[in-house]
């Protein structure tokens, strides 16, 4: 790639930023600023590849060409500079982003091939975030044993490293397995202690996300909690959560939150609240303006809840809604 000169990339940086913040979450406006900022002031290719990379994940959600582009530019400046442990960094990008357009054999051979750099340099951090990546992957699979294996061994890491956002993250990964495979008594067991220890961390975003998956246990099918109480529960660790991804206006997931209390008041046969949280719910996706499958379930989601009001209008043209964006997403 042709490399601009440190003014000239400067200004295309500003130009871009401008041009992608309106359709990325607003309340990261901040802290593109600052990276913009410390751009500007950098001076070595690895300080400027390591910002690079920050704004390529930042943006991978908004706009994933623009997120590759500097991930691409960040992995040019790192080859200048011979860095291997920041080069190996863009080939994590890579196999997040094949994993997150489903290429999940593309990913695992990057991930794979990433976990024995990982072992030469030696980089535990990397090592880590490669196994939890081949996790993910394996878990979209439905291959559970294999997730498992990989979730565990990113737990072995960050445990021995006493790092404990990454412990925290670790025990997420395996309560987000035990809810995919159905056992919510097991996910509570690794949800709680994910909770214990992001609670002595700063990362708001990241116990929302953990209250949220709590709520999720308690909204399954939990058998030894009585029915009304666990949707009880279920309410309290979703609202936990939604005031946390408001504190720092985490649209986005706030949407998908939302549309998970409008699921608990539905089976409580609460309609007009169902309504309240599901319209909430489609109202905040839309102003966040990114096309996913979360934002088509919620539409599904209000369209069923006028069935049973016999307002089938409304119903057609939620449901519609919602297919219409699957089959853009597919």
């Amino acid at each position: 790639m042709h490399r601009c000169s440190l003014f000239g990339w400067i200004l295309i940086l500003g130009m871009v930023l401008c041009a992608v913040l309106p359709s990325a979450r607003a309340q990261d406006q901040h802290y593109y600023d600052s990276l913009h900022a410390a751009y500007a002031f950098a001076t070595q290719d690895t300080d400027r590849a390591d910002i690079l990379m920050k704004l390529a994940v930042a943006l991978e959600d908004a706009d994933t060409s623009t997120a590759m582009s500097y991930a691409t530019e960040s992995y040019q400046l790192a080859k200048k500079a011979g860095d291997r442990r920041r080069m190996a960094r863009f080939d994590l990008f890579e196999a997040h982003e094949f994993s997150s357009e489903g290429i999940y054999d593309s990913s695992r051979s990057e991930l794979q091939r990433l976990v024995t750099v990982a072992q030469s340099l030696p980089d535990s951090e990397l090592l880590s975030q490669a196994y939890s990546q081949l996790g993910w992957n394996d878990l979209e699979l439905a291959s559970y044993d294999e997730a498992l294996d990989y979730f565990l061994a990113d737990l072995d890491i960050v445990q021995k490293k006493h790092d404990i956002a990454g412990i925290s993250n670790a025990f997420d990964n395996i309560g987000c397995l035990y809810l995919d495979e159905q056992e919510p008594e097991t996910a509570l067991n690794y949800l709680r202690q994910s909770l214990q220890y992001a609670e002595s961390g700063r990362d708001l975003r990241a116990r929302a996300a953990i209250y949220n998956n709590i709520g999720l246990s308690f909204n399954g099918p939990l058998h030894s909690v009585p029915f009304e109480a666990r949707l009880d529960s279920a309410l309290f660790y979703f609202r936990q959560s939604a005031r946390l991804y408001a504190s720092v206006d985490e649209k986005y997931q706030l949407a998908r939150v939302l549309g998970n209390m409008g699921s608990v008041f539905e089976k409580k046969g609460v309609l007009d609240s169902t309504l309240y949280y599901d319209r909430r719910s489609v109202a905040m996706h839309e102003s966040v303006g990114i096309h996913s499958t979360y934002e088509a379930a919620a539409y599904a989601q209000l369209g069923n809840v006028f069935v049973p009001l016999h307002r089938f209008d409304s119903a057609f043209h939620y449901l519609n809604l919602g297919r219409s964006i699957d089959e853009q997403i597919d």
